[in-house]
């Protein structure tokens, strides 16, 4: 069902799973962000949208993707990778994942 797991506890990672074939969503024109350009916004108690602040609130090209807390680890769903997950161990990792280039 899903991908291989691993653990990277240098860069807080523990495991990335791939999700099944099926519709996304993607901003695949969308450059790496600068640490200091990201934008978290708090969606609920377990929820944050990570977003780029140099871009307009209204544009889809804002939003980096998500964070969700599950448990002990921090859920990562980056609209670069929509069908690839992280899960971290801190939610600053999590954050941070989004300053990196992804592999598409």
């Amino acid at each position: 069902m899903f991908g291989s797991n691993r653990v990277d506890r240098d860069s807080g990672r523990v495991h990335h799973t791939d999700q099944p074939e099926g519709d996304s969503v993607s901003n695949h024109d969308h450059e790496p962000c600068a640490a200091e350009h990201l934008e978290v916004r708090h969606l609920s108690d377990h929820e944050w949208r990570v977003g780029d602040r140099r871009r307009d609130e209204r544009s889809p090209k804002k939003v980096l993707g998500y964070i969700r807390q599950r448990g002990l680890s921090f859920e990562v769903m980056n609209i670069e990778a929509p069908r690839r997950h992280y899960l971290f161990d801190r939610l600053d990792a999590a954050i941070a994942s989004f300053t990196t280039v992804t592999s598409r």
